[in-house]
């Protein structure tokens, strides 16, 4: 097995019934991303959110999954208090979906087009390849809900990168205490500007 660091050879290994070889690399690229090109939009005042796109009811019901944590109330809490507190600072606001499916919530999709259209978010194209995005001189911020791949990938690339549970409901001793986890929106600003 190949994993990005100790926190996944970690949880792995408790699955795991017998020794095997597990190699810790680095967080592994994504080749498969169809845009490689650098985005010019993206600067010294760059923040890039990351959430979990909340799937439709229908889709947690067919898979017989409960409706979970990354839901649509916390994905727009999520969105919600990081623009209210970062709205007088002078950011350009970047968000990044996962991928683009046909099972998300549609109201989802809704909310982030009038956030773009009310000019508070700037869309980056899903299918372009992170590692280029992140792999700069820039000094790009990021903040992602817990617990994404985005938020290690930044670390990784040395970005300033914190998760923000809007919820409250995350404990952080159950999974990493290698990136800060922020729970109040207060604090957003805060860590933003560390």
């Amino acid at each position: 097995y190949i994993v990005w660091d100790e926190r996944q050879r970690e949880i792995l290994t408790k699955f795991l019934r017998k020794d095997v070889n597990i190699i810790i690399s680095r967080p592994i690229p994504n080749f498969d991303s169809t845009l490689d090109d650098v985005d010019l939009r993206l600067d010294d005042n760059s923040l890039i959110l990351f959430d979990v796109q909340p799937y439709r009811l229908s889709r947690h019901i067919h898979l017989g999954y409960p409706n979970e944590y990354y839901e649509m109330k916390n994905v727009k809490k999520f969105y919600d208090d990081i623009l209210d507190i970062l709205k007088n600072k002078k950011l350009k606001i970047f968000y990044k979906r996962k991928r683009d499916t046909k099972n998300i919530d549609k109201k989802y999709l809704r909310y982030l087009k009038e956030l773009e259209e009310e000019k508070k978010i700037i869309k980056l194209p899903s299918n372009q390849n992170l590692f280029r995005l992140l792999n700069n001189n820039l000094n790009i911020k990021t903040i992602s809900m817990p617990f994404t791949g985005p938020a290690y990938i930044s670390k990784y690339f040395g970005k300033s990168t914190f998760f923000y549970d809007p919820s409250g409901q995350i404990d952080i001793n159950s999974y990493d205490k290698n990136i800060k986890i922020i729970y109040k929106k207060e604090e957003i600003a805060k860590y933003v500007f560390w």
